[in-house]
């Protein structure tokens, strides 16, 4: 068969052509997608990406979504899955009238969470940004809201966090030496270069992360997302879900669904034909 699945992460099926900036396993080819796919015209049947496409920019995006057009051949499948922006404004909004109605515990942890989801992957400036950061508390009033929010991914961060936690319980903590009066007077001489150097090793570190590709450059709603597909000069645009495609045998690959639950809740499912 011939299927492509770009930006694939860790989620990828050895049925599968699988692309993605860095190679994350066997089977998986590293590849700049910036500078297009790496096939010749209508090569494939399905091409595949979940995302992916929020990562880029509006214009960057546009060009990718041609070169999926490119690749495919007629009659082709593609299936693009991305945080629903129209799901995220409606989860907003809910928990903001919810909050204002009754100023209870969890409809603040509620609203706090909702602001997150759709500011955080856009303004953060250091890796997992406050969304991270939330998932670290040591009790989460909201753990399935969120759940059903973000399923497994916030799942699996947070049995790694408990974990960590048990494991540090456990360190016998070590006896900090004091600082030699040498060393008091180096550090208060030096002190104002050492500011100077360090804040510019931090807005390098800035920079370098803004443009690592985890922060979202644009969001998509079921309208921008037909309207961006069609203009490409695809046809027959739908809305599926996780579990539904066009694409044969598609719950066998188990890139949207596994173990029976929707790897990523919050997204948005639509698939067209070339």
């Amino acid at each position: 068969m011939k299927f492509l699945n770009i930006g694939c992460g860790h989620q990828y099926h050895s049925d599968w052509h699988n692309l993605d900036f860095v190679s994350t396993g066997e089977g998986v080819q590293a590849h700049n997608l910036l500078e297009g796919i790496p096939y010749d015209n209508d090569y494939f049947e399905v091409v595949y990406h979940s995302h992916l496409l929020e990562h880029f920019t509006k214009k960057d995006g546009l060009k990718l979504i041609k070169e999926c057009y490119r690749v495919l051949s007629n009659n082709g499948t593609i299936r693009v899955v991305v945080p629903d922006l129209e799901g995220i404004v409606k989860m907003y909004l809910n928990t903001l009238n919810a909050v204002l109605e009754d100023n209870s515990p969890l409809n603040k942890s509620n609203y706090e969470w909702s602001v997150i989801e759709l500011f955080d992957q856009m303004v953060r400036e250091k890796s997992g940004g406050n969304m991270l950061e939330y998932w670290k508390q040591e009790t989460i009033l909201n753990e399935d809201f969120i759940t059903g929010r973000m399923g497994q991914e916030f799942v699996l961060k947070r049995q790694k966090y408990d974990k960590n936690n048990q494991a540090a319980a456990r360190r016998i903590p070590s006896k900090k030496s004091k600082k030699s009066l040498k060393r008091l007077i180096v550090e208060s001489i030096f002190k104002r270069d050492m500011h100077r150097i360090n804040l510019n090793k931090k807005y390098i570190k800035l920079g370098k992360f803004r443009q690592s590709g985890e922060i979202h450059k644009w969001m998509y709603d079921r309208y921008s997302l037909k309207i961006l597909l069609e203009e490409v000069g695809f046809k027959k645009v739908k809305i599926k879900d996780a579990f539904t495609s066009d694409v044969k045998n598609w719950g066998k690959f188990g890139l949207d669904v596994v173990d029976g639950k929707i790897r990523k809740p919050d997204s948005l499912f639509v698939e067209a034909t070339k």
